[in-house]
């Protein structure tokens, strides 16, 4: 019995171990990478450290960096599911799955050559005593083992920036990972593509995966993906062995991954946060422009980011060419604060329509699913059907936000013409938003 009881155990230990290492090494694989070559960070062991923060498992695990070949390979001792990513300028850092690292790399020369003009957002002469007060606050740690890790603030007041800080060792030109915020970044995407007429907000998801004649998944709309309706049975948690780090961190695609769930519910008529439906959008959008690596890299800079004059964005793709669209990205603080302002100005800039009129109206208003009025369409709401239900208890109900891991946000307060970004690692619950936000708006 104790020889059977010692063999079951093993069976499940390596079974767990073939689940959970692969993501691990995934994950440093491409942190370790993005943080090195897209951030431009050279201080490994903070890296690193960042890395042990997330989880435990991680202490077993390590790295190798390739300045060569401008890759990274990521493992756990002594060498196990060793996993690489490859960085490509322009693109970000890609894990090299179903395709090795050498494939990657060809395709980095298909994209065109542009010059992105930096236009400077202007910078408010007066200083605000109370103001700078909030920000020293919010880059403070409140106890000796906390976390909070604020990196970088920049505030927005009609369209001036009129507050701006940073941590040591990052500053204005330094790109940031803004995880989920990445999910409104589609929503502009697919907007402009509404707007371009290519499809329509009632028009079925065209995925292929869903086509047969009794797949009841033909019936999810475009509506339906962008409002986090589509009733597909998504598992939203980031544990080893889960659907979203395994999509992330061990998928050749992560929307052909996304679009092999099952229906749980009608379409529709039930709300569910999922990374994989918006990884599902990217691939709608990239298939949009011309369905190559290639075509979505250039139309979302001639598009959007150079318009904007956005020159540190990068939206990083998974190795089938297609934007991992729920969480990857990069971009200083400046940049994410353009956004916000795009967004607050309806997608306006410059006196340029680049949205559809009414767009930014209708993303930003609740979803008919989401019963608690928390949602819109890939933007998180402080609307709330009352105020006991309002993320945000102490701000407007008018105020909306993209949100990522490790609190990262984007706050946009229509009637205020105000901006927030704060990004950071924060690993505990030592950050709040709320009070966060609220001690800014009475500065103001």
């Amino acid at each position: 019995m104790l020889l059977l009881a010692l063999i079951i155990g093993a069976i499940l230990a390596a079974w767990k171990a073939s689940r959970v290492l692969p993501m691990g090494a995934g994950y440093i694989a491409k942190t370790v990478c993005s943080e090195y070559f897209v951030a431009g960070r050279r201080d490994v062991e903070h890296i690193w450290s960042d890395i042990r923060d997330i989880n435990p498992l991680f202490e077993w695990g390590g790295y190798e960096i390739d300045e060569s070949s401008r890759q990274v390979s990521g493992f756990f001792s002594p060498g196990l599911m060793k996993t690489t990513a490859v960085y490509r300028e322009g693109l970000g850092c890609t894990i090299a799955k179903g395709l090795g690292p050498d494939e990657l790399r060809p395709l980095q020369g298909q994209l065109r050559n542009r010059n992105t003009r930096r236009q400077p957002l202007p910078i408010a002469v007066s200083v605000n005593p109370q103001l700078e007060s909030v920000l020293d606050t919010a880059f403070s740690e409140p106890a000796e083992t906390s976390h909070r890790q604020t990196r970088a603030i920049v505030v927005l007041k009609s369209g001036r920036i009129v507050g701006e800080l940073y941590a040591a060792s990052f500053d204005r030109d330094t790109p940031l990972i803004g995880w989920s915020m990445t999910k409104s970044v589609i929503n502009t995407l697919v907007g402009m593509r509404v707007g371009d007429g290519f499809f329509g907000l009632d028009d079925p998801a065209p995925v292929p995966e869903w086509q047969s004649a009794d797949d009841p998944r033909k019936l999810i709309t475009i509506r339906n993906l962008l409002q986090m309706s589509s009733g597909l049975e998504f598992e939203e948690v980031y544990e080893p062995g889960s659907d979203a780090t395994n999509m992330l961190f061990t998928a050749y695609s992560a929307a052909a991954y996304a679009a092999a769930a099952p229906l749980g519910h009608e379409p529709g008529t039930h709300w569910a946060y999922s990374s994989g439906t918006t990884n599902i959008l990217a691939r709608i959008f990239r298939d949009s422009v011309g369905g190559s690596l290639a075509a979505a890299h250039d139309f979302t800079r001639d598009r959007l980011f150079e318009p904007l004059g956005i020159t540190s964005m990068v939206l990083e793709p998974d190795a089938s060419g297609s934007p991992v669209g729920s969480s990857f990205s990069y971009a200083t603080a400046r940049d994410w604060a353009r956004l916000g302002q795009f967004w607050l100005q309806d997608g306006q800039w410059n006196g340029q329509r680049l949205l559809p009129q009414g767009w930014m109206q209708w993303s930003t208003s609740p979803a008919p699913a989401a019963e608690m009025g928390q949602y819109g369409a890939q933007f998180w709401l402080n609307a709330g059907v009352d105020d006991g239900h309002r993320s945000f208890p102490d701000l407007p109900a008018s105020m909306y936000f993209a949100h990522g891991f490790n609190s990262q946000i984007v706050a946009v307060f229509p009637e205020q013409e105000l901006v927030v970004v704060r990004l950071g690692f924060t690993t505990d619950e030592s950050w709040d938003d709320n009070a966060f936000l609220a001690a800014i708006l009475a500065a103001l």
